[in-house]
């Protein structure tokens, strides 16, 4: 709920009328390059949720989202999104 609250909240008004808030998406079982541009939209989405669990004092870990698809590697995804938290 507090990922979805994020891309609610990073939306704005106009592109909350579209499906998915207007995000590019492609369900798990992604190719490395779909990976990579999913990890690319999903940074400030998820250092949104990271904030609202931090307030919520919930534990945040960061989504990769895509447990049928092509292992990738996240460090430097995990490192944005810290970096857009910070």
């Amino acid at each position: 709920a507090l990922h979805e609250s994020a891309h609610w909240l990073i939306a704005g008004t106009s592109r909350r009328q579209l499906e998915d808030f207007g995000y590019w998406y492609v369900p798990d079982g992604r190719s490395s390059e779909q990976q990579e541009l999913f990890q690319s939209v999903e940074v400030k989405p998820q250092a949104m949720e990271w904030i609202l669990s931090k307030a919520c004092d919930f534990r945040f870990r960061v989504s990769i989202d895509n447990l049928n698809g092509t292992e990738a590697d996240t460090s430097a995804f995990k490192q944005a999104v810290y970096a857009q938290v910070a």
